[in-house]
């Protein structure tokens, strides 16, 4: 602390002489300081309005037996302050002597210094000034008490401190302790702190006291500058040790000392009223809560710590106490309403920056008697409303749902205040210039902050916002654009987060949803983690699920060049007759006018936090993609629902609801991609002409509404309710998975059903007993096709005397079925369902269309070729031939033809349907992936273990992770107990594990890797992984903890995770299928033969060259004029692979 007391030496040094003579003369002149109470043991503190919780009931002097105070020692204080701002008292001596006449000299000087701060508190507000102007302007019945307050000090409700306590500061290392020595010597030369004093100095002055942890904190956009803040809520709770002990906010109610605010709403409402060619100027407040003295008797709660044991009292408003922005909110508003009463205006302010809009002279009558139209208005919605801290005056209900919010009664009409002696030519057209603003602020002692003067213009910035008064749109700064990007960067880069990263990032991106509504849909996994920290305000966190790909939504949208929007203000409503329903029982249901559609919900459907508040929130969706085609860009249409959590929920623009939050994300869209607005309306059930075809009961056909495109992730869902197996996604389509690589990302699901390509626009599926709503990959069991053996107890198979039982013909079935790995399954079921598609809407009957013919399936790929890649055409004819052979149909096709067409079809592909090539994890790639991984986190530890035993093993992704959480099989999914060290003749060391099933073998199969040097070594990662989480035996190999459990790893969540931590690297995001790409590509430029690293991969086939990259490098050894590199490359060939 050598560093705070050397800052007020030098600073206090030359007012030594002026200060001692200050205190001289006090001391001289007792009968010079008013007769008022100071806060002793003689004189309870309690503040009259505050609520006294037990904090300890004897009013004792003595220090907490508990508390962190040392014992006193003798020491010269370096100052002690008194007076107003213009004098400051320096130093009282403290005696060496400990006599008790020493002692009770020095006891009596301090309670000098502090009634003459009590008579006169420390403001450049002038009291007087402030009270002849609210009583000649008769507001001094709205004011009451603030002349007084001016006078004697502000009571900010601190009750009676019955104990004394003083916590610790928070660490100032290095440059933070040297600002915290600057600010305090700056508090101490303006005279707002009082000492420095002893404990048990003060303690004897003004009785108990409490001091809050102090820390430093930079100035947002002033480099190098500090603002002091304590914590006024610690302890967030008692502690064992100091039970009776609660924080000084904990007594505080902020909604006792409730102000205007200058909000978004109400400055949008100031502005649309404005005739044209209006300006705006900005104006801050100097210091705005420092302005504000505290009454004595809140001072025992507001001393400040400034060493082990040395204390000073803050005699103003401090940052940190719950009311301070309150405080300070009284006196400007008060000032506000002065400003009026003088005629400028319209004024509006937040905190302590106002705004002031001027208008030209020539609208003034016109403008005021708008103003009349809206006091009248305030007056009959009861005038001043009180939200909580804020307060507002309503006025008129606007027709798309939105209430006009003023901050004013208007009560003030404007005044042409032009002065041809004193005015500018530019300030000539309007109503006041900036000299009228000084004229009012000077007379009041209001303290501008000049250098932030924004003068008069169009396009002032207030609040964060540029607003332009011409155009009428209002824009984030550019500034606020590249820091709010900059947080998110800043956030990704870390794996956990407190309380307080929380609230810094969702503040930034709450202020940025005013400019883009839809971003209040993306700040929901935000507002989940705030609430988790409860009584652990600095314990990190992991973000919840869904949180990174919200805030992926935020930088693309702030990384746009411009982020604004038009002034929201009145505007026509068209109400569109439209309305939604669900049925939980049935499906969904809109109606607009008297028209209708309905769809029906799929099995599976209320699973995963879905609930009818999701079905009907899907009703809403439909309804506006319905009506979409209908509006025009600008407009805005109103329909209902009666479901109240949707209709609430739109309003504020998100769901708490996860899934229900992700349709409103659908919603948000595709107004945004058409320019429209949709508000969303209550209407009582029984009023709903949408819950009739909610639950199947339709009109007549002919008022059918045309069919929608149904978004992709619902097509597992749900249905039109005339076309339960066709697909809503109409035109043409890229291929379907192969199967080996999923890229639907979830965690846990109950069904797999799925939407279908579609080679026409009307191709439908009429339903049948043979062909039942099912899954995709049971329906080459499910469906039946013609000519395959009808149910019955004992059948004959071609008409020979041999019988089979229905039972031995179902298990045929199966084992037939079995064949096949449920990707492949499901990629087949959409082949047959394609094709029967086909069939229906060519006329080709059930009898004709199986068991199908060359001539049949050649029209068939004919039909869908140009639609479709040539690998899922050709998958689709596979599952065609799979469904016969299942069933016991014959198939005989003329090959030649066939392989033609399908060599066909692969050349008519569209572009659409051909993937971008699968890009590899390269060993440069992972070695820029890696370190931002913390290998302490459980989920990180896991990602990378995998990570890099996929890699070096040449594995799938999906051999080493579960599908879904509720996937986990033991038969069939790795555990710890299936790795095991080997090593081979030589003595090489390596890891092998088992896998129980892969795709390609059904019994399993062992992969392996040795160690590697450097940050990728596979062993290091599976040691720290085994450490860190502690895997159980029967769980998944890459299982770890969350909480107090484990969680298998996900494909879904290890894709995810290594796609967070990519872009945070600035690297592209890759395919999990490039883990595998990349091993081999490694693998081959390490010089491994071909035939190795087939071996290692397991590839079956040649397909590995289809995903080869970098070719010259990989053959270079080979295309040298060196015979024995040649020699080389022959001998090193290994056995094909099974």
């Amino acid at each position: 602390f050598d560093t705070l007391d050397h800052a007020l030496t030098n600073q206090h040094h030359s007012k030594l002489d002026e200060a001692s003579r200050l205190f001289a003369r006090a001391q001289a002149n007792p009968e010079s300081t008013p007769s008022v109470p100071y806060a002793s043991d003689a004189r309870s503190t309690m503040s009259v309005n505050a609520i006294l919780r037990p904090s300890g009931t004897a009013r004792r002097r003595e220090v907490h037996e508990h508390e962190e105070v040392r014992s006193p020692t003798q020491r010269e204080h370096k100052s002690a302050s008194t007076g107003n701002c213009q004098e400051v008292v320096l130093p009282l001596r403290t005696y060496t002597s400990t006599s008790a006449l020493a002692v009770e000299r020095r006891v009596t000087e301090l309670k000098r210094v502090i009634a003459h701060r009590e008579a006169e508190p420390l403001t450049p507000l002038k009291a007087d000034a402030w009270e002849h102007l609210l009583r000649s302007t008769g507001l001094l019945q709205k004011y009451p008490s603030l002349p007084h307050s001016l006078r004697h000090g502000f009571d900010a409700g601190i009750p009676y401190v019955s104990h004394t306590y003083t916590p610790r500061n928070a660490p100032m290392p290095g440059p933070l302790a040297d600002a915290f020595a600057t600010v305090v010597a700056t508090e101490f030369e303006r005279g707002r702190y009082i000492g420095p004093f002893s404990a048990s100095e003060l303690q004897s002055v003004i009785g108990p006291f409490q001091s809050s942890p102090v820390s430093i904190q930079p100035k947002p956009n002033k480099p190098g500058k500090f603002r002091l803040v304590q914590n006024f809520s610690h302890p967030h709770v008692p502690s064992r040790a100091t039970p009776s002990i609660h924080s000084i906010n904990s007594y505080l109610d902020s909604d006792l000392f409730p102000c205007t605010w200058g909000t978004f709403n109400t400055i949008c409402t100031i502005i649309h009223s404005l005739p044209s060619g209006s300006q705006a100027a900005v104006r801050d407040v100097a210091e705005a809560y420092r302005t504000i003295p505290l009454a004595a008797s809140q001072w025992p709660g507001t001393v400040v710590r400034l060493d082990s044991d040395t204390f000073a009292i803050d005699s103003s408003n401090p940052f940190g106490l719950s009311p301070a922005g309150g405080l300070f909110g009284q006196v400007a508003d008060a000032g506000k309403d002065l400003f009026l009463a003088h005629g400028i205006g319209p004024v509006s302010k937040w905190v302590d920056d106002h705004i002031f809009f001027r208008i030209p002279r020539e609208h003034i009558e016109d403008y005021n008697t708008t103003r009349r139209e809206w006091a009248s208005v305030i007056n009959e919605n009861g005038g001043v409303q009180q939200e909580g801290g804020r307060l507002w005056y309503r006025g008129l209900s606007l027709p798309d749902g939105r209430v006009q919010h003023f901050d004013e009664d208007m009560s003030f009409p404007l005044r042409d205040l032009f002065d041809a002696h004193s005015c500018s030519i530019a300030d000539a057209p309007f109503s006041y210039s900036m000299a009228d603003i000084n004229r009012v602020s000077a007379t009041l002692g209001y303290p501008w902050q000049l250098s932030k003067d924004i003068p008069f213009c169009s396009d002032p910035v207030f609040i964060g916002f540029t607003w332009d008064l011409s155009t009428l749109t209002v824009a984030l700064t550019t500034d606020k654009q590249k820091r709010y990007y900059q947080s998110i960067l800043d956030w990704e880069a870390k794996a956990t987060h407190n309380q307080e990263d929380v609230q810094k990032l969702y503040g930034k991106l709450l202020h940025a949803a005013l400019i883009q509504p839809a971003g209040r849909a993306y700040l929901t996994g935000l507002e989940r983690m705030l609430g988790v920290f409860h009584h652990s305000p600095f314990l990190p966190r992991t973000q919840p699920k869904g949180t990174a790909e919200d805030l992926r939504w935020w930088k693309r949208e702030l990384a746009c060049p411009t982020f604004s929007r038009l002034i929201p203000g009145p505007c026509a409503v068209t109400d569109c007759d439209a309305f939604s329903d669900a049925s939980s029982g049935f499906g969904i249901g809109i109606t607009i006018g008297n028209q209708w559609r309905a769809w029906h919900l799929l099995p599976g459907w209320n699973t995963d936090q879905r609930d009818i508040g999701w079905a009907e929130s899907v009703g809403f969706l439909f309804l506006v993609l319905t009506l979409i085609p209908t509006c025009t860009r600008g407009g805005t249409y109103q329909v209902y629902g009666d479901n109240q959590g949707v209709v609430e929920g739109w309003r504020s623009g998100r769901s708490r609801n996860g899934p229900t939050n992700n349709i409103f994300k659908l919603v948000h869209t595709a107004c945004v991609a058409v320019g429209i607005h949709v508000i969303a309306r209550y209407v009582p059930s029984k009023s709903n002409p949408a819950d009739a075809p909610s639950r199947g009961v339709y009109s007549a056909k002919e008022l059918l509404l045309r069919p929608i495109v149904i978004p992709p992730e619902l097509h597992h869902l749900i249905v039109d309710f005339d076309d339960n197996f066709a697909s809503a996604s109409r035109g043409k389509h890229s291929a379907q998975p192969d199967g080996s690589e999923n890229h639907s990302y979830r965690d846990s699901t109950s069904g797999s059903y799925e939407s279908v390509p579609t080679a026409a626009p009307d191709f439908n599926i009429l339903a049948s007993p043979d062909r039942p709503l099912c899954p995709a990959e049971e329906r080459i069991r499910k469906w039946i096709p013609a000519g395959a053996p009808a149910p019955s107890s004992i059948v004959s198979l071609d008409q020979r005397d041999t019988t089979l039982r229905q039972s031995e013909i179902e298990r045929n079935k199966d084992v037939a079925i079995a064949a096949y790995a449920v990707n492949t399954l499901k990629l087949y079921g959409t082949g047959i369902l394609i094709f029967e598609a086909f069939c229906d809407r060519s006329g080709i009957s059930r009898t004709q269309r199986t068991p199908a013919t060359s001539t049949i399936m050649i029209t068939f790929v004919a039909c869908i070729a140009g639609s479709y890649s040539g690998s899922a055409i050709r998958n689709y004819f596979f599952g065609i031939r799979a469904w016969h052979l299942v069933h016991g149909l014959p198939w005989t096709m003329n090959e030649d033809e066939i392989t033609v067409v399908l060599r066909g079809a692969e050349r008519l592909a569209p572009l659409s349907s051909k993937r971008k090539k699968r890009q590899p994890y390269t060993v440069e790639y992972m070695v820029k992936l890696v370190p931002l991984m913390n290998r302490q986190n459980p989920l990180d530890a896991a990602v990378l273990a995998c990570l890099l035993t996929i890699f070096w093993s040449g594995s799938r992704v999906g051999e080493f992770t579960i599908p879904n959480l509720k996937a986990f099989k033991p038969a069939t999914h790795i555990q710890p107990g299936h790795v095991h060290p080997d090593r081979d003749r030589q003595g090489n060391k390596v890891t092998t594990f088992f896998i129980p099933w892969t795709k390609c073998v059904a019994e399993g199969e062992t992969v392996s890797w040795a160690r590697q040097e450097g940050i990728l070594d596979p062993e290091a990662a599976l040691l720290n992984h085994m450490h860190v989480n502690e895997p159980p035996n029967d769980g998944p190999l890459f299982a770890y903890r969350d909480k107090t459990s484990h969680r298998g790893l996900t494909k879904r969540c290890f894709i995810k995770r290594l796609h967070e931590i990519a872009k945070s690297a600035g690297l592209e995001p890759l395919q999990g299928h490039g883990i595998r790409i990349g091993s081999t590509l490694e693998y081959l430029m390490r010089g491994l033969p071909f035939d190795a690293v087939k071996l290692i991969g397991r590839w079956a086939s040649q397909a590995f060259e289809l995903y080869l990259r970098k070719h010259a490098q990989v053959l270079a050894p080979y295309l040298q004029a060196k015979p024995e590199l040649h020699t080389a490359f022959i001998r090193q060939t290994m056995p094909a692979v099974r």
